[in-house]
């Protein structure tokens, strides 16, 4: 399977592993894919890459995730994309951007997906989740369990 070339075997090899708790052979596939102009540049390819690097809780998973929220013109996943947006922010303790990107979870997107349902009751609860927890949901999310563990 080319997951280099073919972008179509590129998103299901990086969806799956994103879904299997794989988030740094996600990573991998997705900065192997071909990327040259010919290629077309799909805002999901930073969505994917911004919830590997959360996953790892790495600090350049705000800038994947920021510009998928830019660039997206649909209305799945927005609401999930933002909330991880908000969840970053929230981690590195700015209360204010996290707060605005909640507000966004409200105002934008759909709920078509059980991701973005999920995100909107969150939202509107106008509770936090415990950050320690949260790191570690999000680091065994990733499949990075030893990490989660300490």
């Amino acid at each position: 399977m080319d997951v280099k070339n073919n972008l179509l075997f590129t998103f299901l090899a990086a969806n799956l592993a994103l879904n299997n708790q794989q988030s740094g052979y996600a990573r991998g596939i997705l900065l192997q894919k071909n990327s040259s102009p010919e290629y077309f540049d799909m805002p999901v390819w930073d969505f994917e890459m911004g919830s590997a690097a959360l996953n790892h809780l790495d600090g350049d998973a705000v800038v994947y995730l920021e510009r998928f929220s830019r660039r997206f013109k649909g209305k799945f996943y927005l609401k999930e994309g933002l909330q991880k947006i908000s969840w970053y922010y929230y981690l590195k303790d700015d209360e204010q951007k996290a707060e605005e990107y909640r507000r966004e979870v409200i105002e934008r997107g759909n709920t078509v997906t059980e991701a973005d349902k999920l995100a909107l009751k969150d939202a509107k609860s106008g509770r936090w989740p415990n950050k320690l927890l949260l790191k570690t949901r999000l680091l065994n999310d990733g499949g990075y369990h030893q990490d989660a563990l300490q």
